[in-house]
């Protein structure tokens, strides 16, 4: 759903640590030249809204590279 938007060169989607709830949904963020954060984060949000409450990204970063191995995302 997110890497279907416009704006998004790149999307990663983790489970990040949580105290109360185990983990959430979390999400890192390569935007592409010309976009604006505020608006694309914006657009994930509404996106979003069709997935499952529990599925849906609680926390949305913004970075400027990801690493890849052949095209692919490197997972740690």
């Amino acid at each position: 759903v997110i890497s279907a938007l416009p704006g998004v060169q790149l999307a990663r989607v983790f489970g990040q640590e949580n105290p109360v709830t185990g983990q959430i949904v979390a999400v890192d963020v390569v935007l592409n030249t010309g976009y604006v954060g505020a608006d694309v984060e914006e657009a994930i949000r509404e996106a979003c809204l069709m997935l499952s409450r529990h599925a849906r990204p609680r926390c949305i970063n913004f970075v400027d590279t990801m690493e890849t191995n052949n095209y692919k995302l490197k997972r740690q």
